[in-house]
């Protein structure tokens, strides 16, 4: 009898640990929000989960391959499964004290979920709001509601919920404004792309980087003359320009080049005819694909994941701000640690280039060490006014005509910001960097500065010229989707003019393709030479 009970013992501790080994491998530990998917080693999409969603989804879309390996990762955890298309597989993430349902939705198939009435609802909902609320309703030189007509039949024509979502993203673009948008959750997913970096030097569009494949028909350094057999430069007006969220020459020509790669604006190959360094006119006809992120040959400008760092040029600190997003209170924190080393600084470069904002109020945080002064002001802004009566009786009532022209506007005045007396401001010449990724609550922080006598040297490109507050539209028929309407147009602290063509720098520098490829910051050296006559006239 002793055999068969240690058999069954031994049985029974194999499945309890196959038990054991099988729910290990279908749970996924996280200690935050955001999970990377791999597939192949490369990352092809980050997603943040609901812990209120009694189901979170990860898709994966691909219409080629029939299998895959993919691997979840969260920060302190990872995940693999073998993937069959069109099979889920389930599992489950630990975070915080839930176990939450989730599945890995590996697909071959876009999602065409949506009725012609949810599409037309959510093309109206849009319309209405914007025309309502949209803050540069006044400026615009076209008529919206012969657009939204426009757009009806092209909507209730799309074909899936991809085709959906590009087409009213199209719509709300024309409005050309950066805090005004559609936002689909599955453009990750969807999305194809030629996997190339076309960046523009002196109006001009160059290869800068891409995939092996892709370089072997389209060398690095070449120059872009003509798209699908129209000069670049006509191309982009005609085909993308109007599809960039500014009108701001230097934000469209940082924006365009990877609309024009992207299947959410055009599904179609291109045919790019170019000039390549030795001087050979050649054509190519390139395809998007999704997926490809292998990687890239060429230049690369190094961009900081840090929120913030410091670095040293002899004496010279160069501060990099690279977000005023900061609601877990590490950016200030950090900043508190290490501010006292820069009250030794001959000088200090405040490096804006890739901040694309966050919290007014952390810009006024970092103004109070810069400003000195005990106080100082805020921008002003304005907002539109619905005033039902006051319209009905615009047309005959002279003091009531701008409400009937739907162009009547509240405006707030700035408020003073008072600098404690426990702060203490950096006595060093400043100088602070700008480009066409310095935008919202960073807009803020130049704007606040701009018109003081005693601020800094802006040195770089024009900024984004986007700052405002915007009304979310979240009843879409997405529920993870939502729209984005600019509310607020600020004012300038002093003169009270409007804001909205960006902050062009006192000293605009133009890098050229061989700084870029050569890892040569113009910009930064600039700045340097600056400081350094500052400091020695100080």
């Amino acid at each position: 009898m002793e055999k068969p009970i240690k058999s069954i013992i031994l049985i029974s501790m194999f499945f309890l640990f196959s038990i054991n080994t099988f729910a290990q491998r279908n749970v996924l530990v996280s200690k935050g929000r955001q999970i990377n998917v791999f597939d192949g080693g490369n990352n092809i999409s980050s997603s943040f989960f609901d812990p209120e969603n009694t189901l979170n989804v990860f898709d994966i879309y691909d219409p080629a391959s029939k299998t895959k390996k993919i691997k979840l990762a969260s920060s302190t955890d990872t995940l693999e499964f073998d993937c069959k298309v069109n099979e889920k597989i389930y599992f489950s993430i630990v975070y915080k004290n839930d176990t939450l349902h989730s599945c890995l939705n590996y697909t071959n198939k876009i999602d065409n979920t949506l009725s012609t009435t949810d599409k037309l609802f959510a093309l109206s909902s849009f319309w209405s709001e914007a025309k309502y609320n949209f803050v540069f309703y006044v400026q615009l030189k076209f008529s919206w509601d012969s657009l939204y007509k426009a757009y009806i039949p092209l909507v209730e024509n799309t074909k899936n919920d991809f085709e959906f979502y590009n087409a009213i993203n199209k719509f709300a673009r024309m409005l050309k404004d950066g805090h005004t948008g559609v936002n689909y959750s599955k453009w990750g997913s969807y999305n194809s792309f030629i996997p190339l970096d076309l960046r523009y030097f002196n109006d001009t569009i160059y290869v800068c980087s891409g995939t092996e494949n892709v370089i072997k028909n389209i060398p690095l350094g070449s120059k872009i003359l003509e798209i699908n057999g129209i000069k670049a430069e006509d191309y982009m007006e005609r085909n993308v320009y109007p599809f960039v969220e500014s009108n701001i020459k230097t934000t469209m020509q940082m924006l365009a080049p990877s609309m024009l790669l992207s299947s959410i604006y055009d599904p179609n190959d291109l045919t790019l005819k170019f000039k390549t360094t030795e001087g050979k006119i050649s054509q190519t006809t390139l395809k998007k694909v999704i997926n490809d992120f292998s990687n890239y040959l060429g230049g690369k400008r190094r961009k900081s994941n840090d929120p913030i760092e410091i670095k040293w040029n002899n004496n010279i600190a160069v501060l990099e701000l690279n977000t005023f997003d900061d609601f877990s209170g590490k950016l200030v924190n950090y900043f508190e640690k290490i501010k006292d080393t820069l009250y030794f600084a001959n000088g200090i470069i405040i490096d804006l280039r890739n901040n694309g904002g966050g919290s007014t109020l952390i810009a006024n945080y970092f103004l109070k060490h810069i400003i000195k002064d005990s106080s100082f002001l805020t921008y002003g802004y304005q907002t539109r006014i619905n005033n039902g009566v006051k319209k009905a009786t615009g047309n005959f009532f002279e003091e009531n005509e701008d409400y009937y022209k739907m162009r009547a506007y509240h405006t707030e005045y700035p408020q003073t910001v008072i600098i404690e007396d426990s702060i203490k401001q950096f006595n060093c010449p400043i100088i602070v960097l700008t480009s066409p990724m310095t935008c919202s609550a960073a807009e803020d922080f130049l704007i606040m500065l701009y018109e003081r006598k005693d601020r800094p040297l802006f040195i770089g490109k024009t900024s984004f010229g986007s700052s405002g507050s915007p009304l979310v539209i979240s009843e879409w028929p997405d529920k993870n989707s939502y729209a984005r309407i600019c509310t607020k147009r600020q004012t300038f602290p002093y003169s009270l003019k409007p804001f909205k063509d960006g902050i062009t720098p006192d000293i605009i520098v133009n890098e050229t393709y061989d700084d870029y490829i050569n890892d040569i910051d113009k910009t930064m050296e600039i700045a340097i030479e600056e400081i350094k006559k500052s400091i020695k006239t100080k």
